[in-house]
């Protein structure tokens, strides 16, 4: 006989949806066994990206109110891995610098009703990049933005473009 928590568990609607959280099919796979990274992840104590780098996806199941794919593991596999998956170490990030670069970014100011942009030019500075973020050392201080920020251009010293985002 299943406790209170697992018979609500069980109840489902009529479109096969388990509310808005998840399908009636990933909640039949989470009671055999298989579970999305997050979820295995925290029941092992590993990370989710050790967990997606090492094991496979046995299946997949349709996720929240948006009906997303997401790709659920087994835990009997992990669990043969179990010193694998804790002994994996996500790589760092490298930190590239690129001297006498130029560019200009957009500096937003005045009001929500009323926002006006500066548009600020640079040449023969600093700049480092680590993963998707650069900061350019400016005179007046670091300003850091994002690979894909709108408005954000830059070249490194050959003229070659960085980051170029109309």
């Amino acid at each position: 006989m299943l406790d209170g928590v697992n018979q609500a568990r069980r109840r489902r609607d009529m479109a096969g949806y388990y509310g808005f959280s998840k399908s009636s099919n990933a909640i039949e796979a989470e009671d055999n066994g298989r579970f999305s990274a997050s979820q295995l992840a925290r029941r092992l104590g590993v990370k989710a990206g050790a967990i997606k780098a090492i094991l496979s996806p046995s299946e997949w199941h349709h996720t929240s109110k948006h009906f997303n794919p997401t790709d659920y593991y087994s835990e009997e596999d992990a669990l043969e891995i179990l010193d694998r998956l804790r002994a994996r170490r996500e790589p760092k990030k490298t930190i590239q610098v690129f001297e006498n670069c130029s560019g200009h970014y957009l500096e937003w100011s005045g009001t929500r009703k009323h926002p006006r942009a500066d548009e600020i030019t640079f040449t023969g500075i600093r700049v480092s990049k680590k993963g998707k973020w650069f900061t350019l050392e400016l005179p007046r201080g670091p300003v850091r933005k994002g690979e894909h920020t709108r408005g954000f251009h830059l070249r490194d010293s050959q003229g070659k473009h960085l980051a170029f985002n109309p």
